[in-house]
C-alpha cells in the first residue's frame, strides 16, 4: 500500500479476504498502515461445506447474484486461521460474530426467486457461512 507505517485508525478488509491470492501479504500491510490503537475490521467467508453450498452452488449458481467463479471455496478462510493470522502480527483479537440470514436461507431464496429481496441480515453466534469481526493493535 502507498501509505506510511501507522497512517490510519482503522483498516476495513470487507468482501475482501476470500478474493486474494496472498492472504499474508494483504494482512502484513493492513496491520503496517495501522497506527497503535488502531482496529483491523473484517468480514470474510468461513470455509465449510455450508458456505460451499450458499455461497457458490446457491448463490452464483441458483440465484445468480454473483458471476460464475466469483468465490473459490479454497480461498475462504476458517475463523481460527484470521485470528492466528491477525495475533502473529501483534494484533490482538476483539470480536467476532456470524453474518446470518435474517429468515431461514432457504426461505430468503424463495423470496429472493419472487420478489428479489432475501430479507436481510443480521449478527448472530453462526459463524459457519461467513463472519465479521476486530483486531486492535496494541497503542
Amino acid at each position: 500500500l502507498p501509505f506510511a507505517d501507522g497512517s490510519f485508525d482503522a483498516v476495513c478488509v470487507a468482501d475482501v479476504l476470500e478474493h486474494v491470492s496472498d492472504l499474508d501479504r494483504v494482512l502484513d500491510e493492513g496491520v503496517r498502515v495501522l497506527r497503535p490503537g488502531g482496529r483491523f475490521i473484517f468480514d470474510t467467508i468461513n470455509r465449510t461445506w455450508l458456505s460451499r453450498v450458499v455461497m457458490i452452488w446457491a448463490v452464483q449458481n441458483v440465484l445468480r447474484l454473483a458471476p460464475h467463479h466469483t468465490h473459490d471455496f479454497e480461498a475462504f478462510i476458517r475463523p481460527h486461521e484470521l485470528r492466528t493470522g491477525l495475533e502473529d502480527r501483534g494484533l490482538r483479537w476483539a470480536d467476532l460474530h456470524g453474518l446470518v440470514f435474517r429468515r431461514h436461507p432457504l426461505v430468503a431464496g424463495l423470496l429472493y426467486l419472487t420478489r428479489h429481496r432475501a430479507g436481510g441480515f443480521a449478527l448472530g453466534a453462526d459463524t459457519r457461512i461467513s463472519f465479521v469481526g476486530y483486531a486492535t493493535k496494541p497503542a
